[in-house]
């Protein structure tokens, strides 16, 4: 027994075994790769609670300075706002959305199976995302917003 304790002798694996081992290691790194793949493209969403004012607003969103890739966003509207309001969406300078009614992108399990509206744009880690709003009522609404990115 004592030859196979001595120095590094009998510390590790018999060299016959190694090559047996190499199919089950690839396989467990090719495994190991994919979960990072998948987590890393997979697609998440981030809520908002906006208060949308009277007269004009701007709402700034705020994702993970990972984010990739902006997917869509969705509007839950729980009340009708007090008067029209408008929606301007802007990425990093880029006007996506302009002048347009806020309704038009409600998403209601109910009525619509649509999770979101896509509007998909590259994003770099340091970006601005700015919704303004236009309302012609006098009083504040709430809106519920959940943008999609990747």
């Amino acid at each position: 027994m004592a030859k196979y304790f001595k120095g590094s002798a009998g510390q590790g694996p018999a060299p016959q075994f190694i090559p047996a081992l190499a199919p089950q290691r690839a396989a467990a790194s090719d495994r190991a790769v994919a979960m990072r793949e998948a987590y890393s493209n997979g697609v998440r969403a981030k809520g908002f609670t906006v208060t949308i004012a009277a007269g004009t607003s701007a709402f700034s969103v705020d994702l993970s300075g990972m984010a990739r890739n902006f997917l869509g966003f969705g509007w839950r509207l729980l009340a009708a706002p007090a008067g029209v309001t408008t929606a301007q969406l802007v990425i990093n300078n880029d006007v996506v959305v302009d002048s347009t009614l806020l309704q038009h992108f409600e998403v209601n399990g109910a009525t619509s199976d649509r999770d979101y509206y896509p509007f998909p744009r590259p994003l770099n880690g340091q970006d601005t995302i700015v919704f303004n709003f236009t309302q012609a009522g006098s009083t504040a609404s709430t809106g519920y917003l959940v943008v999609y990115y990747i």
